[in-house]
């Protein structure tokens, strides 16, 4: 145990009500050999302080001096202080169930992948929303957006894929461009079908500008308090979101494969033409006033990075 196989790395920025939330869901993780890095975004608040009254030597906290206005660079320095075989990610807003640690290890260790998620459910200021779990018929994971704090993956992948790119340099999600990169560097990716993350976007809450209590802090209580009454709600909600849009007879898979078939050959002609860096320029534009606008809804400044 003096080797931790998992390390936990946590980007943080003044937001030490939830982040607390956040530490507590890994403290009380079933698997337990884990080291957990907290990298603050030189936070000015009292996330240090929550960090430190927690008392347990396995979590580590560090603040840079340097605001980056998003989660790249923290997520960064974790990486670089990382111990352990494994890396996991768990947003400053986000909460794991008891297993989540425990499960994706045991999944790496089946598969021998470099990549392994779960499937993570979204919650907002009304309520379930949707979940994420692994690509539809048709996509392939280097198409299809997972959320970090369903990750777990191979420390040594980095090694292969780099480090998270700035996303003032990016035309999609930074998130979304690592994991594209590891698919495409050819890493074997490995599938937990079990829910075991809640994930709850700053701006579908507006975080920074809540008055009064998040709603973390209940979601932890209600996970605390009867794990299996919160699994039921949330499974029978998640249920009746989709049943919303999966009516119909199950997909013929003949049509499924032509359907994946016509989609390479689609991205094959198209490719030269999306990979022309007037397109890519434009892109990246889009996608930069796109994060420019989502800043007020989370309730912080607009002109600087992005966070959560």
């Amino acid at each position: 145990m003096d080797q931790p196989l998992v390390t936990t790395i946590t980007s943080a920025y003044n937001s030490s009500r939830t982040l607390r939330v956040a530490l507590e869901s890994i403290r009380n993780q079933t698997y337990t050999n884990w080291e957990s890095w907290v990298i603050g975004d030189a936070c000015t608040d009292s996330s240090g302080d929550v960090v430190a009254s927690l008392g347990d030597p396995r979590i580590h906290w560090h603040n840079l001096q340097r605001n980056y206005g998003s989660q790249w660079y923290p997520n960064n320095e974790g990486l670089r202080r990382a111990t352990g075989k494994y890396v996991a990610f768990l947003g400053q807003d986000d909460i794991w169930l008891p297993d989540h640690l425990k499960d994706l290890v045991e999944t790496l260790e089946r598969t021998q992948a470099g990549f392994a998620h779960s499937i993570c459910g979204i919650y907002g200021a009304e309520g379930w929303l949707s979940c994420v779990g692994t690509a539809p018929a048709g996509q392939n994971l280097g198409e299809h957006f997972i959320p970090p704090s369903s990750w777990m993956h191979r420390r040594d992948l980095v090694e292969t894929v780099g480090y998270w790119a700035d996303p003032s340099t990016l035309e999609i999600a930074m998130d979304f461009e690592w994991s594209r990169r590891a698919y495409r560097a050819g890493a074997k990716f490995a599938y937990c079908p079990r829910f075991s993350v809640v994930k709850i976007p700053s701006q579908a809450i507006g975080l920074y500008k809540i008055q009064g209590a998040p709603p973390q802090e209940e979601l932890w209580r209600r996970i605390r308090d009867d794990l299996p009454a919160f699994e039921h709600e949330l499974l029978g909600q998640i249920a009746a979101k989709l049943a919303l849009f999966q009516w119909g007879r199950p997909e013929d898979p003949f049509w499924v494969a032509i359907r994946r078939v016509l989609g390479i050959i689609r991205r094959a002609m198209l490719r030269p033409v999306l990979n022309h860096p007037w397109l890519f320029e434009y892109r990246k534009k889009r996608f930069q006033q796109a994060r420019a606008a989502w800043r007020p809804v989370r309730g912080l400044p607009r002109d600087h990075g992005e966070r959560g």
